[in-house]
Formats: C-alpha cells, structure tokens, sequence
C-alpha cells in the first residue's frame, strides 16, 4: 500500500509508535523518524529532533497526546 505512494510520505506505527515501515518519500523527509524500528516518541524527544523542530513545543505536545491515546 505504501508503494503506491510514491511522491507522499507515508509510514505505518504500531501500538507503541514504533515505525513498522515507511516509503522511500517518509525517510527521505524524516531520515531518523522514518526508519523501521525508531520509535517516534524517542525520537522527538532526542536532542537532534529538538534542534531541527522549528515547532517542537506543539510537536512534543501532540506526541504526548497520542501516548496518551495508547
């Protein structure tokens, strides 16, 4: 399904926001975010993420409302 996304970032998270895939389009936006296994919450909560997150307040802030819906 992902493949037949080729110009739109697409990823699929399991139950605890872990990336279980993601297409060529999501790495190439989100390098660290968008690989199998990273898990989206230590990622944006990890230093590099902070610094690159012109909005990380509202970032962070919609993350940890999704743990939340966990």
């Amino acid at each position: 399904m992902l493949h037949g996304w080729p110009t739109t970032p697409a990823y699929v998270l399991d139950s605890v926001l872990t990336v279980v895939i993601a297409n060529d389009p999501a790495r190439d936006v989100m390098p660290e975010a968008a690989t199998p296994g990273a898990n989206v919450v230590l990622t944006v909560f990890g230093e590099a993420w902070r610094e690159l997150d012109l909005d990380w307040d509202r970032t962070a802030r919609r993350v940890v409302a999704a743990v939340r819906v966990i």
